[in-house]
């Protein structure tokens, strides 16, 4: 009822203070999790509280806040998202499943990656807007270090424990948990998975350290956020997975510029903390070493080139039936793991493209990636949000990303591209 009612209460200031609620509300998905159900009926598609409150804040919009809240620029990726609601539809028409079984990954991907994407466009578009995110979601994130802290030192997820049992319908339940073998117990704070947590600590520590480094932005809250881009780091490290590893040292090239004194600066001081923290966690580190040491990524048992070639195999006899438009999210609940065993956990964003929708799915995410990472940052000659979707684009492509906020990497991009002489948001 926690969660239920704190949606209540931002729905009915929603009514008074339209865009602040919707901000809050963004702040507030950092802990929503998606298994909260608000009508679980077997049979009938799936409507959690999220999709509730992403379209309750659409239908405001169209309804009340369209002028009044409109940005000055038409939306820039209406072409890929127009392109990725006609794959998922073919693909909920196609699948094995059944359309009435697949609608409801079709509304929960509207909702999160359409509506959610096009209303943070058009409501988030002056600085005091980002300025106010930022400080609030600084704030959040310092609290979810401090969770994560305690579930090491716990070595259990009480929250998680509590968040399994929402779902009504226990089929539909999400499953947190995962192996400790080799690795040992791996954080994920209030985030639904370890992966997912350190994506988003890794993607705040580079919108601090790119925002002041390479932009010279005073931030909000400025000391508070550099100790809590430490806690991310820290966090990082406890997560024990690569993918994270490998988002942030791509992120962090972004922020690389030898004509600057602020980047020196940080570089020193990074080797510094760096060395600290390699000392102070020399025992939890095999991670980090799999990246380079084949003996250490034998030992974490992670997946591999070979690993990935052999699930992509699989993939192409799991949708020889249905090759362009992919056999759907729910495959899983029809076609025998005789089949499937072989995709393990779809590690791949253009695994999940083929499996799920098929050639058509494959162009589709191909669009989208063109826009994010080429088309619309070169359009105002940012550099920085393009080396972001460029980190984004190559950890997708080499690991699953479960439990990541995507909003909160639109929102990075969006910041750094409406900060820009070109967009000008003071017009």
């Amino acid at each position: 009822m926690v969660f239920e009612l704190i949606a209540v209460l931002i729905i009915i200031y929603s009514c008074q203070n339209y865009k602040k609620a919707f901000f809050i509300y963004l702040i507030y998905k950092l802990v929503l999790v998606k298994n909260i159900s608000l009508v679980s009926v077997p049979g009938l598609p799936l409507l959690t509280l999220d999709m509730c409150m992403s379209f309750w804040f659409l239908l405001l919009y169209l309804f009340r806040g369209s002028k009044k809240y409109d940005s000055h620029t038409t939306f820039p990726y209406t072409v890929p998202f127009a392109l990725w609601i006609v794959s998922w539809l073919l693909s909920s028409i196609y699948s094995v499943a059944g359309f009435s079984t697949e609608i409801t990954a079709v509304v929960r991907d509207v909702t999160s990656n359409i509506i959610l994407i096009y209303l943070l466009w058009k409501l988030v578009d002056s600085e005091e807007d980002f300025r106010f995110l930022f400080k609030w979601i600084t704030i959040a994130i310092f609290c979810t270090c401090l969770y994560g802290f305690i579930e090491f030192i716990l070595q259990y997820n009480p929250l998680q424990n509590y968040e399994e049992h929402l779902m009504n319908d226990p089929t539909r339940t999400i499953d947190f948990s995962y192996t400790t073998f080799a690795r040992g117990y791996r954080i994920s704070s209030v985030f639904e998975h370890a992966i997912g947590a350190g994506l988003t600590w890794s993607l705040y520590i580079i919108a601090v350290i790119a925002s002041k480094i390479k932009r010279g932005i005073k931030l909000p809250l400025e000391k508070f956020s550099y100790l809590t881009s430490l806690l991310c780091l820290i966090c990082v490290f406890l997560t024990k997975m690569r993918s994270p590893l490998i988002f942030l040292g791509l992120g962090l090239l972004s922020c690389v510029n030898f004509k600057k004194k602020r980047f020196w600066i940080f570089l020193f001081i990074t080797l510094g903390l760096g060395t600290l923290c390699l000392y102070a966690f020399r025992n939890n580190l095999t991670v980090l070493w799999s990246l380079f040491d084949s003996n250490a990524a034998t030992e974490v048992k992670g997946s591999n080139l070979e690993q990935r070639q052999g699930q992509f195999e699989v993939a192409f006899q799991v949708i020889r039936n249905s090759p362009w438009f992919g056999v759907g999210q729910k495959y899983d609940n029809v076609l025998p793991p005789s089949l499937t065993s072989g995709l393990l956990g779809l590690e791949s964003i253009w695994l999940q493209a083929l499996v799920w929708n098929g050639y058509f799915g494959v162009i589709t995410y191909a669009v989208w990636f063109y826009y994010i990472i080429f088309k619309v940052p070169l359009k105002y000659h940012d550099y920085t949000a393009m080396f972001v979707a460029i980190a984004y684009g190559i950890t997708a492509t080499f690991s699953s990303l479960p439990g990541f906020n995507i909003y909160l990497l639109y929102l990075v991009i969006f910041y750094f591209i409406k900060s820009t002489r070109k967009y000008n948001w003071s017009k």
